[in-house]
């Protein structure tokens, strides 16, 4: 059994679609050390292997219990397999089991929208009912009812960027076409934006130009359109306290809250908007929830003194 005490620590690791985030968090919720990297998706599932177990070594302290990671798509956490990611590019890989054999130590799998969301429910915005919409390289979202997290049937809920905002639109990822993640993702804006002859850009530098270039303000205009379109249908289906935008794209700001917030309420002409708010956490949601659902699995469950953000 793995005691926990004031000087313990826990290595999270949250493995994005672009970039992979690493800490080691102490019990109060306290960043010792932190890195950020880009994940070599083009490399497949055992690159992705090597830099997680590569990070969580350079992370190593004799006070570190355990080690948490995140990933996206669907996750059997109760078997610690990565069943499918389209952004990543692995069916059924025992992720656990191999950082288990690599590290020497407990391995806590988990899904990375679930733990922003607990991230957020617990410490963030204080959620009682409310929604957590990570976007990034992918998009995502966690219900909170009731103060629980929704996990639906299979533990698949929350897959917002597959809900098809356009019929017959652009393809995304997963097959399909016209999905909220083929147009509002910070993966899918840099696409979108040469589509139309804005040459090469990420989110960041098309967020930056929106004042003077036609093309960004084209394909951000359609990309608030979108999340707006699918916000729409969860506010009307499960009537959110509140939206919480994290993220990669949440560093966008107001540019991307005032917008949006607009655009939701002109398709909810009969009932009120939940109001729009922008995560503390911005893009570390997910790194955060990887160190707490460890914490969970050892007996610590109190998370009330962790102040929102990642402080270090």
């Amino acid at each position: 059994m793995i005691e926990v005490d004031a000087t313990s620590e826990v290595i999270a690791i949250d493995v994005g679609g672009t970039f992979t985030k690493a800490a080691r968090i102490d019990v109060r919720g306290v960043a010792r050390s932190f890195a950020m990297v880009p994940t070599p998706v083009a490399e497949g599932p055992e690159a992705i292997l090597e830099l997680a177990v590569s990070l969580a070594r350079s992370l190593e302290t004799p006070n570190v219990i355990g080690v948490g990671v995140v990933v996206p798509g669907i996750v059997d956490s109760s078997k610690g397999v990565a069943r499918y990611s389209a952004n990543l590019g692995w069916r059924d890989w025992p992720l656990r089991d191999l950082m288990e054999e690599r590290l020497l130590h407990r391995v806590n799998l988990g899904h990375d929208v679930m733990a922003a969301g607990e991230t957020e429910m617990r410490t963030g915005a204080g959620i009682e009912n409310g929604l957590v919409v990570v976007i990034g390289t992918g998009i995502a979202s966690v219900t909170v009812l009731n103060g629980e997290v929704v996990k639906g049937a299979q533990g698949m809920a929350g897959e917002l960027g597959h809900v098809v905002v356009r019929n017959q639109g652009a393809l995304c990822r997963c097959g399909n076409r016209g999905c909220l993640e083929a147009y509002a993702s910070t993966g899918a804006l840099p696409l979108r934006f040469r589509d139309l002859g804005g040459g090469d850009a990420d989110a960041e530098s098309i967020v930056r130009e929106l004042s003077s270039d036609s093309f960004a303000q084209e394909v951000w205009s359609q990309a608030i359109d979108c999340l707006a379109t699918a916000l729409a249908m969860v506010v009307s289906i499960l009537d959110p306290g509140k939206i919480v935008i994290a993220g990669g794209l949440s560093l966008a700001g107001e540019a991307l809250t005032t917008p949006l917030s607009a655009s939701l309420n002109s398709k909810l002409l009969w009932r009120a908007s939940p109001p729009i708010e922008l995560s503390h956490y911005q893009q570390h949601a997910g790194v955060v929830g990887a160190a707490m659902q460890f914490y969970r699995t050892v007996g610590l469950n109190d998370f009330s003194t962790w102040s929102p953000g990642l402080k270090g």
